[in-house]
């Protein structure tokens, strides 16, 4: 079976067979699996990254939008932006002199899309181009490096100037990730009529008691409490003493939160992995138990 992206062993071997005169790529390429922490873990690193640049842009904790498709056609010019910052400081990349960052020594030039195709300025032209593709929708993204040389471009040109790159050209390019995974925007997903009960439930206290009782059992990360919530003091709208933890106790139920210690180590002897600070649980008390 012919490998599809770096993720395999055997990937970067069969693009260089296939591309000899293609090394700078090749070493721009290990540059970015290493900063990514290698190829196991290059998923990982590149899915997070892309959602948090989607989500950036959503703005759900003051808009209330949840998808990508609710915001401003403005807005949706300024994901690609958005991503090339997100990246370029994820990665610690320096700044390029004509293009968006260099690596290696190499100018690069980053360029997103939501849809099927890249559209390459006339400045990126022969130049290499760190290419992303993200799908709120499908939770899906890829990652890859294309020299956009004019055989790898489509002929024509918008009023920009810009061009599109060719069927010819997707196949020619080094796919660092392709159709992984990135995390889920839940609400997109989530049952309506659930969506509904959080955000029609009250004061933030009740809409945070809505959710983590919507998800007990699963890790629920710290935007979605900020989203819920819409307040800057979350955190003590999911404390007892007037928050969704006095609402859930009546229920038989606690919320774990990952930057306390003895509640991560509760969820791990739940077993979970440990949580980061960023991470909540909630869970049914009879099923907690706590190291002694």
């Amino acid at each position: 079976m012919t490998p599809t992206d770096c993720r395999s062993p055997d990937y970067l071997n069969a693009f260089l067979n296939a591309y000899p005169d293609q090394s700078d790529i090749i070493s721009i390429a290990l540059s970015i699996i290493g900063k990514a922490g290698g190829p196991n873990e290059i998923e990982l690193f590149f899915g997070p990254k892309l959602r948090q640049a989607l989500d950036e842009v959503i703005d759900m904790p003051r808009t209330s939008r949840y998808r990508l498709d609710q915001t401003e056609k403005t807005e949706k010019t300024y994901i690609g932006t958005k991503v090339e910052i997100v990246l370029r400081h994820e990665l610690s990349l320096d700044r390029g002199n004509t293009l968006d960052t260099n690596i290696n020594g190499y100018e690069v030039d980053i360029k997103n899309t939501t849809g099927s195709n890249w559209m390459i300025p006339r400045e990126a032209t022969n130049e290499i181009c760190l290419l992303a593709q993200t799908s709120d929708q499908d939770g899906t993204f890829s990652v890859g490096l294309l020299r956009c040389s004019e055989d790898n471009l489509s002929l024509g040109g918008n009023r920009d100037q810009k061009k599109s790159v060719s069927a010819s050209g997707k196949k020619n390019i080094l796919w660092l990730v392709k159709d992984g995974q990135m995390p889920e925007n839940v609400f997109l997903h989530m049952n309506p009529e659930t969506r509904d009960r959080i955000f029609n439930a009250g004061g933030a206290a009740r809409r945070l008691a809505e959710l983590f009782r919507s998800r007990i059992g699963v890790i629920t990360h710290r935007y979605l409490i900020e989203s819920v919530s819409q307040q800057l003091d979350y955190m003590k709208r999911l404390r007892r003493n007037g928050g969704a933890q006095d609402i859930l106790d009546e229920e038989g139920l606690e919320i774990l939160w990952g930057g306390r210690r003895d509640d991560n180590e509760a969820a791990q002897l739940a077993g979970y992995h440990p949580l980061s600070r960023d991470e909540f649980v909630c869970l049914r008390k009879a099923d907690i138990r706590r190291s002694t």
